[in-house]
Order: structure tokens, then sequence, then C-alpha cells
């Protein structure tokens, strides 16, 4: 692996998304006092074991949620993605790999369905938030789109990268 040019970590932080699973969390949550302090008198334990057990696995898909994040890494060899949590091993594009790229302002929900990852026939895209990406067309023709909240700095990473690609091929 190369010197690394850019590195750049994005988390899901849009207020919508956090009030969902604010709004589901704090419902069972409310399910449970309900059943054991509010109404105790029906003894309903399966029904208890059920909410406690939704209660546990909310707790478990916020921090989950909370701690995913979309990496990605350019070094002088290679642009690396991934996101954590969701993907155990890191993908890796070459810049031989790469027929062209380009950095741009997209619609996230109406290009590509939303944020998170998505594939379609040709497209794959890591969107966590924001409407800038780089689309990588590679030469097979397959898409790889991947957002960023720095585009100044991955640009210039990733004209390093491909100039030194072209330079490689020529000699």
């Amino acid at each position: 692996m190369g010197k690394v040019l850019f590195h750049e970590k994005q988390y899901f932080r849009q207020p919508a998304i956090w009030l969902l699973v604010a709004l589901t969390d704090l419902f069972v949550l409310y399910s449970l006092i309900y059943i054991v302090w509010i109404d105790p008198g029906k003894e309903d334990l399966p029904a208890l074991w059920a909410i406690a057990g939704s209660l546990l696995l909310c707790v478990v898909m916020t921090v989950m949620f909370m701690k995913t994040a979309l990496e990605t890494t350019v070094t002088t060899d290679e642009i690396s993605y991934r996101f954590t949590w969701f993907q155990r091993k890191t993908r890796v594009l070459t810049p031989a790999e790469v027929s062209r790229w380009e950095i741009r302002e997209i619609s996230p929900a109406r290009e590509f369905g939303g944020y998170g990852v998505k594939k379609s026939r040709k497209d794959t895209s890591f969107l966590v938030s924001g409407k800038k990406a780089v689309i990588f067309t590679l030469t097979d023709g397959e898409k790889v789109i991947i957002g960023t909240q720095k585009p100044q700095m991955l640009q210039m990473a990733l004209s390093q990268v491909f100039k030194a690609s072209e330079e490689n091929e020529i000699h």
C-alpha cells in the first residue's frame, strides 16, 4: 500500500434518520415500562420477554447505526472504501480498473435511491450524506459512486493517483 493522500470517514448524521431511530427506541421503551410498572397486574411474561428483546435489539441497532461509517482512503496506488459494520473486506479500485472519474453534485434520492449502499445493474453507490460524490467508470462499464464531504481534497488526491498512473503507463 502506498502513501496515504486522502482519508475520510463519514457517519450518518441526518436529523430525520435519528428522529425515526429515537422514536422507535422510545416506543419500545415505553411498552416495556407500561407492562412492568404502569400495568403490572397481567403478568404477561411472553410479552415482557418480547418487549425486552425488542428493546435490546433497538439498543444494538442504534449503537451499530451510530458507529457505521463510510471510510474512503486514497493512496498513491489505490482507492479503498467500505461501510464499517456491514462490509468486512475493504473494496479496492486500482487506477488500471478505472477508465474515467469525476466529482460532481448528485441527487442521492433521485439518482441512486437514497443513502446507504445501493446496487443496480451497472451502478453501485456508497452514500452517507451530502450531495457530492466521485463517480468512477470502470473499464467494464460499471460505475462506482462514493459520496464525499471533502470534494476538493479528494479531487487533489485522485489527480495525483491518476497522473502517477499515466506516467507509469508511459514508461
